[in-house]
């Protein structure tokens, strides 16, 4: 039960905790909460909303090209910002080390990004050190659910800056969708 410890109550805002109950036949798992208001997630079905959740923060190939795309376009935004003038020669090495830096970063994000295609499938086949792992990157706080979906007020922004970005790629696909 990966997700204990990290879903809030939506009734008390306390935190979850998980528990498997044995009927004659069969076992059935529970996120429950202990205080007296008796909230019961069953697992199956925060896993399902979770599972939902995460596919809106993975990156298909469309958000994948786009993301990298508007990257490249901040460095070359920032790349400008720090042009030199006729009298700025004496700082020359200085906007160097700087440019240096900024093409680390850069290839730190090309590199790193692809991981962030496939983040669905890498919770999903995760051992439950693993899930529990990636599940504390993402939320620095905990996250609770309302209406079958995962609810936060504190999510982690590159990941909140992908399910934008995945939003309004499905939102301007059904657009074309209804034109045709």
């Amino acid at each position: 039960m990966e997700l204990r410890g990290f879903i809030i109550c939506p009734n008390c805002n306390k935190t979850l905790s998980a528990s498997t109950s044995r009927s004659r036949k069969n076992y059935y798992s529970y996120y429950h909460c202990c205080s007296p208001c008796n909230t019961r997630i069953k697992v199956e079905d925060a896993h399902a909303y979770f599972s939902s959740f995460l596919k809106t923060i993975s990156l298909n190939d469309n958000s994948y090209a786009l993301l990298l795309e508007l990257i490249k376009e901040r460095f070359k935004e920032v790349g400008k910002e720090n042009e030199l003038g006729p009298k700025h020669h004496e700082q020359l090495e200085e906007k160097e080390q700087k440019l240096k830096k900024k093409k680390e970063v850069f290839e730190l994000y090309k590199k790193k990004l692809p991981k962030m295609q496939h983040f669905y499938s890498q919770y999903d086949k995760g051992s439950v050190e693993d899930k529990r792992r990636l599940v504390d990157s993402m939320f620095p706080e905990k996250f609770k659910f309302e209406n079958k979906k995962v609810r936060t007020t504190n999510m982690n922004p590159i990941l909140l800056g992908i399910a934008n970005v995945n939003r309004g790629l499905r939102s301007s696909k059904k657009k074309r969708d209804k034109s045709k």
